[in-house]
């Protein structure tokens, strides 16, 4: 079997992300494909969670039993947390199948790809709740070695940067390399590969490592420390994240977990993935599962962790609040962390994603609880289906006996909504020089006439919590599609 080369596998693996985000339009059962003419939403209150241990191990287990089996999934890792402290914490299967090395949560580490996100976000935070970065100003104006094109009247900010709003498109060639020589300082990195600015500032939201690659930037250029050393001494350390660095040091080098692939029987471990950038404030912070639950109490905490404060209280409610969406009636952007509503609960999460592992974590700040999970091979779909388990098994809440119902009147004009839509967040040299039709979905009239119509121009698929916002112009053409999909944000723009 031919390998394929680091940037064919980055491409592949955004290709995943698109073919999986178009998959959940169709992803039901057939028999709601009909047309609806009326939508139920329920009114729900909130009590409090409660969780009794052993029934949690027990739907973990058969849980994890059969999903893993079902995927390939040589072995993971489970964390939640609640009221201040490690609830419970388990791992499955192999951090090294050869050697039958088990999952471990307190000593496997773990790549948690771009839940490193998270830890860029707080560094960000912290710089500004010491009064040396505003949060709107023109990034440029922090800039020291090179600058961002001027190509809209509106700069880019870092509260873009950090809502991935600053309408940067994804870049994929030279993004990645499988060998170290090649790999550059962060700052030399980025003034060669930004990602081309094709959407004004705050107008989508289009998912951008570099972007938040900037951000990390900017902490060096602002406090002159190097990123890693900035987050390892004012977040990993107080923290008491021992077993955590954005770098991969010597001492952690035997616990760290081998990424696998599955083929023909066979578990085959996967090379290990670069980014060109030598520190990658996106995605290159190792962890083990219990210092990643170290960081979301800190979270869910006001900014403490024990006695260790790394952000002040109004400081970690602002960075949790919504700050960024697409649209009026679907969850958005925080300053880091993407939003999740569904089962009558406000979430906020981040996922990872790099070659061999997949990752989740998961807050619910008003409820004090979260979850995080690692598996190392690239399968997503487990963490959204373990997402949705625990919602329904134990954090949903409990509804009332009052319902409201919005009628579907059906009176649209689905010809003006149907067409070929783009993901923003794939870049153009992605498109000329792989052709890749696989970012462009194509809804015809009779796809549109089968979702439900909660209010003009917003639909949800029968079955599910997936929700659909159309977009539309000063002269009431389509310019856009959003999908809110519980994880990231999904943007399209219409191309036909």
């Amino acid at each position: 079997m031919k390998k394929l080369t680091a940037n064919q596998y980055i491409i592949l693996r955004v290709t995943i992300v698109i073919f999986l985000s178009l998959r959940l339009l169709t992803f039901v059962d057939a028999e709601t494909f009909q047309p609806n003419n009326n939508y139920t939403e329920s009114i729900s209150i909130q009590p409090a969670i409660q969780i009794d241990q052993k029934k949690l191990e027990s739907v973990l287990d058969e849980f994890f039993n059969k999903h893993m089996e079902q995927y390939h999934i040589p072995g993971l890792v489970f964390l939640l947390v609640k009221d201040g402290e490690i609830f419970f914490t388990k791992g499955y299967g192999y951090a090294d199948v050869q050697n039958q090395k088990l999952m471990k949560p307190d000593e496997t580490v773990l790549r948690v790809g771009s839940v490193s996100k998270l830890f860029t976000a707080t560094a960000v935070m912290k710089l500004v709740e010491h009064g040396v970065l505003d949060l709107h100003t023109d990034v440029n104006q922090y800039l020291k070695h090179f600058k961002l094109e001027e190509n809209y009247l509106k700069p880019v900010t870092m509260a873009n940067l950090l809502t991935h709003s600053a309408g940067f498109r994804g870049r994929v060639i030279n993004s990645v390399t499988r060998k170290e020589s090649e790999r550059l300082p962060l700052g030399e990195f980025l003034a060669h590969n930004m990602p081309l600015r094709s959407m004004p500032p705050g107008s989508v939201i289009s998912y951008s490592n570099q972007g938040n690659q900037l951000a990390g930037y900017l902490v060096e250029e602002i406090t002159g420390i190097p990123f890693e050393k900035y987050v390892e001494d004012s977040i990993l350390i107080p923290l008491g994240m021992k077993h955590s660095s954005f770098i991969k040091p010597d001492n952690l080098l035997p616990y760290l977990v081998k990424g696998y692939s599955f083929s023909d029987g066979i578990f085959m471990e996967v090379p290990t993935e670069y980014s060109r950038s030598l520190t990658t404030p996106s995605g290159s912070l190792i962890a083990t599962a219990d210092d990643i639950g170290h960081f979301m109490i800190a979270q869910l905490q006001s900014g403490t962790y024990q006695d260790k404060h790394i952000l002040n209280e109004n400081t970690c409610r602002e960075m949790q609040k919504q700050q960024f969406a697409n649209g009026k009636r679907l969850p958005g952007m925080s300053y880091g962390f993407y939003e999740y509503q569904a089962f009558g609960q406000r979430a906020i999460l981040h996922d990872g994603d790099v070659t061999g592992f997949a990752s989740r974590l998961f807050l619910i700040p008003d409820q004090n609880i979260g979850f995080f999970v690692c598996n190392n091979t690239s399968n997503s779909i487990l963490r959204m289906q373990l997402t949705d388990s625990l919602m329904r098994h134990f954090f949903s809440k409990v509804e009332n006996t009052e319902k409201r119902t919005i009628e579907n009147k059906s009176t649209q004009n689905f010809g003006r909504l149907a067409g070929n839509y783009r993901n923003t967040r794939i870049g153009l040299d992605y498109f000329d020089k792989f052709k890749a039709a696989s970012g462009v979905m194509s809804l015809s009239e009779d796809n549109i006439n089968s979702w439900i119509e909660i209010e003009p121009l917003l639909y949800k698929i029968p079955n599910s919590n997936i929700q659909l916002l159309f977009r539309e112009n000063d002269k009431g053409e389509i310019t856009n599609l959003f999908m809110d999909a519980q994880q990231m944000p999904i943007s399209y723009e219409r191309v036909a």
